[in-house]
């Protein structure tokens, strides 16, 4: 399987949110919003899921000495991200974190080289224009056909190399949402996909509905699909969400403030509520 880069793509008002600040306002809240940090670069691999490996999840204890954070900062922290809705305790003992969903990007090795092959070659023929337009012995004509013609034969010339050598057709879009196969591979889907999906399914979020399916593969590894039978799957869920489907309202503005339990604001400095 080809070599992956991961990033996460943190909001800018990431600090101004809410829930963080509920955090960050209780003794030792610095300490957990630094420990929920490094739990959401540690989750990458698994897609939000706190595991050592596919067959072990992380506990409290191994969570305190891969984030070097002090074992009662861990527990107490683990208590309130699972109360703010920030971490859940799935059936099988692992810790999962669905924000990661929204926030991981990645890029193969292959698509590294590709996206900085057209970046070099996208330089290069600026560089001959430039020298092109430069030229003074050349009429302003002649200068112009020359231009036209080094732009008409340097593109088709580009897109054939990297259609030639390009050993992996489905990286030649951005992969906007992927999900687990059952062999352990991923199976992705380009926003060409899910432009024709919304057109298809008007009824329903396209998007979130991609993202429940993603969520359901990680849950059910032993009811995951084949990558024949990949986009069957995608298409009969659509399907039936379409079909039950009522029809999309504009969202309603909300009443009131959320209310978060009496233990995590009792944690809270001073017993100041923070909004």
């Amino acid at each position: 399987m080809a070599e992956k880069f991961y990033w996460l793509k943190l909001q800018r008002d990431f600090f101004k949110r809410h829930d963080i600040r509920i955090v960050e306002s209780m003794p030792n809240g610095k300490d957990y919003v630094l420990f929920y940090l490094k739990l959401l670069c540690e989750s990458i691999d698994h897609e939000g899921r706190l595991r050592f490996s596919e067959t072990l999840p992380y506990n409290e204890e191994m969570l305190s000495t891969i984030t070097d954070t002090n074992i009662d900062i861990v527990r107490s922290a683990v208590k309130i991200f699972i109360q703010l809705g920030l971490m859940n305790l799935m059936e099988d003992g692992t810790f999962y974190l669905s924000e990661v969903q929204k926030m991981i990007g990645s890029e193969s090795l292959w698509a590294e080289k590709k996206r900085q092959y057209r970046e070099r070659t996208l330089l290069g023929h600026q560089e001959d224009n430039v020298l092109a337009l430069s030229d003074k012995s050349k009429s302003q004509s002649k200068s112009k056909n020359k231009s036209n013609n080094i732009s008409s034969s340097a593109a088709p010339s580009e897109e054939y190399m990297l259609e030639a050598s390009d050993p992996e057709p489905s990286e030649q879009e951005p992969i906007v949402i992927d999900f687990l196969l059952n062999d352990k591979s991923s199976y992705g889907v380009t926003q060409k996909q899910i432009d024709e999906w919304i057109e298809l399914f008007p009824a329903i979020d396209v998007i979130q509905q991609l993202r429940n399916i993603k969520a359901w593969c990680i849950a059910h590894p032993e009811n995951r699909k084949t990558r024949r039978g990949a986009l069957k799957f995608i298409f009969g869920w659509l399907t039936r969400e379409q079909n039950s489907a009522r029809p999309i309202r504009p969202p309603q503005p909300k009443s009131g403030r959320t209310p978060v339990s009496n233990e995590v604001f009792e944690n809270t400095k001073g017993g100041e509520e923070v909004w």
